[in-house]
């Protein structure tokens, strides 16, 4: 890979990823895409590193169509070509498969584009060179100027992200067990478990496996909400199976009031890529853009809801505890109102 070393800005070549796209979802649509420099990372709040001379790293980019610019962030997709900051490159709309390789990019950009430091943008960075070796045509391998240290954890993240889908749009998300709809409840005494089950299907109804789920679950009584931390809580992610479905166990508060509830949440989401920006010119970086100004990838969100609420415990089950309680407070009232007769 012959490139320079960050000395001249405009002379800059950027090892690493660029956006762009233009402005319909359209494979073959014309537009232009700049490179902006990402050592401004004040102005453009990307996150990367330079190793041995070269930025590794988010990428801020200006792509335009037509009228219409749009500034945003990316990844580049070949680790062995160049691409300089402040030049203006013609692009076309290559549009995105769903491979295997794609699936697994989709879930770097989903679950790591947001790096929460320069080395982690870095890392994401390297995830994506080592997982499109199919789509771009040359198998990754180490360059001699990066860094040991990012390319391990790159490579951490693609192991992850290999073999992962991701939800989309048009998708359902449901439970199934114990509860049947969203928003709905179980009945649960202070410290037994409620195993919940979720299930994720594409539009046609087919499972669609190792999605990554998030969960958590609260404590609420009256206006007091208190997260519930891992001892309450069996896991805070995991992956829906070959049937689409994943699993959490809650358990009640041993403490909780009579009359309070859990509340479960199951949530996923998703950053799917349509098309990458390829390049006019064959030794410039090919690019993957981000955002939905020019419908360059499309984000899906979708989270779900349960809840138990708190009953005494009982001899006889949680079930019958609801009659036994609700009975108790009809016997509760009638007294109160012969009384009150009583009193007149």
């Amino acid at each position: 890979m012959h490139k320079t070393s960050i000395t001249t800005l405009a002379l800059l070549l950027v090892a690493c990823a660029a956006l762009s796209v233009c402005a319909t979802v359209k494979a073959d649509t014309a537009c232009t895409v700049t490179v902006n420099n990402p050592t401004n990372q004040n102005l453009y709040g990307n996150k990367g590193i330079t190793s041995g001379g070269y930025w590794v790293g988010q990428i801020p980019m200006t792509i335009t169509s037509g009228s219409t610019s749009f500034n945003t962030l990316g990844y580049c997709m070949d680790f062995d070509r160049i691409i300089t900051i402040g030049t203006t490159y013609p692009a076309t709309l290559a549009p995105v498969s769903d491979s295997a390789e794609w699936r697994a990019v989709s879930y770097v950009l989903t679950w790591n584009n947001n790096p929460a430091t320069d080395n982690d943008g870095a890392a994401a960075q390297v995830a994506v060179w080592r997982l499109l070796n199919q789509t771009r045509g040359t198998p990754y391998y180490v360059e001699s100027w990066l860094s040991p240290s990012i390319d391990s954890a790159g490579n951490a993240i693609a192991d992850q992200a290999w073999g992962k889908d991701v939800v989309r749009q048009g998708d359902q998300f449901r439970w199934v067990s114990p509860i049947t709809g969203n928003m709905t409840s179980i009945q649960a005494s202070p410290g037994q478990n409620v195993t919940f089950t979720a299930k994720l299907t594409d539009a046609a109804g087919t499972p669609r496996a190792n999605v990554r789920v998030v969960f958590n679950a609260t404590l609420n009584f009256n206006t007091q909400v208190t997260l519930l931390n891992s001892t309450y809580v069996s896991t805070s992610a995991a992956y829906t199976d070959s049937q689409g479905q994943v699993q959490v166990t809650v358990t009640v508060p041993a403490d909780a009031q009579v009359g309070s509830s859990v509340g479960v949440e199951a949530a996923t989401q998703s950053v799917w890529p349509q098309q990458f920006v390829d390049t006019t010119d064959p030794s410039i970086q090919d690019l993957i853009a981000m955002g939905n100004t020019f419908q360059l990838t499309v984000s899906t969100n979708m989270t779900i809801y349960g809840f138990i609420t708190v009953l005494p415990e009982s001899p006889l089950g949680p079930i019958a505890a609801v009659g036994a309680f609700g009975g108790g407070f009809v016997v509760f009232i009638k007294i109160k109102q012969r009384r009150a007769a009583v009193k007149e």
